[in-house]
């Protein structure tokens, strides 16, 4: 009876220890099958291809800062990545290092301050520039206050579209109409091209295009409206961060590590977790990308955009809009 027993006793154990190893064999397979899907979309946890790592949750942030790379160098551009969309920030007064200990959400709100007070000091110089003007026409060439030239439109430039005002008088009441303008800073949809060889069979370079970063601005003679066409974009109205054959690597920057891409003479950063983290190129097909020629899907995104900011303008400038209106048809 006890032989029987032992015996019974044996075999529950056996039979537990293979219904353990089974599990762990289950689980295992289910790393593998994880593991092959990173593979696919950029291999491990620690390695990005661009679109993967721009595709992310959270917000990417990358700086352009020319050839060289440290904490003193200060930011030619900051690019914002977030819910498919970039918005392009310039004339960042802080370097690398300053940025480095900021928050992004930090980064972005004084990005966005700094770009809108530049633009209205631009404005307002402009604006008293033209009140100079008038006076010494007053003195000295009273005639073209009310007559001058003739006002005319060029819409030949690709990216803008000029109206050109035909009296100092008139030039100072757009300017003040203009110094009103609360431009937003635009996002833009974007969408990562890639570019072949002469075979067409290999990768050459990346390009991450987005609706022109132009803005509407004032200068002393003349307007520039570069969303005015936006309904008839067909892929002119963009601008990109081409990367050319780049390679990746890490920069410490105090307690931050950056992903630095190097293209070129152009360097690109980007705050990253830690010091693995590597970002390569995409494949030809890869998901979320175009080859060779922009898709006809973002091209009509380009030309909403751009149509959208355009009506914008329209409500806070109505008589510059209505002008330029007039010289466009």
């Amino acid at each position: 009876m006890k032989k029987r027993n032992l015996s019974k006793k044996l075999l529950m154990t056996i039979l537990c220890v293979l219904f353990a190893l089974s599990l762990t064999a289950c689980g295992g397979n289910n790393d593998s099958s994880s593991n092959q899907e990173n593979a696919d979309n950029g291999n491990s946890k620690n390695e990005y291809t661009l679109s993967s790592f721009l595709d992310q949750k959270e917000p990417v942030i990358l700086y352009s800062v020319g050839k060289k790379v440290g904490k003193d160098e200060t930011p030619e551009k900051i690019y914002y990545f977030k819910d498919g969309r970039i918005t392009v920030f310039s004339s960042i007064d802080k370097t690398i290092g300053e940025l480095s200990k900021m928050k992004d959400d930090e980064i972005i709100e004084f990005a966005t301050e700094t770009m809108k007070n530049g633009a209205k000091v631009d404005i307002q110089e402009t604006a008293d520039g033209l009140k100079y003007q008038i006076e010494q026409a007053k003195t000295n060439w009273p005639e073209e206050l009310e007559t001058g030239w003739d006002t005319y439109f060029n819409g030949s430039n690709e990216y803008d579209s000029e109206v050109f005002p035909s009296t100092y008088q008139t030039r100072y009441e757009w300017c003040e109409e203009f110094i009103n303008y609360d431009e937003e800073i635009f996002s833009s949809p974007f969408e990562i091209m890639i570019k072949t060889d002469s075979t067409g069979n290999n990768p050459e370079k990346e390009c991450i295009t987005f609706a022109t970063t132009q803005k509407a601005r004032f200068y002393n003679n003349h307007l520039t409206i570069p969303y005015l066409y936006g309904e008839k974009d067909d892929g002119k109205f963009t601008d990109d961060i081409e990367l050319d054959a780049y390679t990746s690597s890490i920069t410490p920057i105090y307690d931050t590590f950056y992903a630095t891409l190097t293209s070129g003479n152009k360097v690109y950063m980007t705050r990253v977790d830690n010091d693995k983290v590597t970002i390569i190129p995409d494949k030809l097909g890869a998901k979320g990308t175009s080859t060779d020629e922009l898709s006809a899907e973002f091209k009509k995104s380009v030309a909403d955009e751009l149509s959208h900011r355009y009506e914008e303008f329209k409500k806070q400038c109505p008589k510059i809009a209505e002008v330029a209106e007039e010289y466009r048809k």
